[in-house]
């Protein structure tokens, strides 16, 4: 069972290789590149599963009471579980 933790900054290269692996959705490199610079970024969660991001989300804040998701996604290998 994965456990959902703070995003850190040591993520990021594995939340690269979550959006690699999913080419439909993230087919062009202008989306790769913002959804990049936002797990670098922004405030966020990551699902880990033995040691390993398999998913994740970012978000901001737009409201006192509220936040935006802004980028979210579930490695290939893990989706419909």
């Amino acid at each position: 069972m994965a456990i959902v933790r703070p995003l850190q900054q040591y993520d990021a290269v594995k939340c690269d290789d979550i959006v690699a692996s999913l080419p439909y959705h993230f087919a062009q490199q202008e989306g790769r590149r913002q959804c990049a610079a936002a797990v670098r970024s922004e405030s966020g969660l990551v699902a880990v599963e033995s040691d390993r991001p398999v998913g994740f989300l970012t978000f901001v804040p737009r409201f006192d009471r509220a936040a935006e998701i802004t980028w979210m996604a579930v490695h290939a290998d893990h989706r419909r579980q």
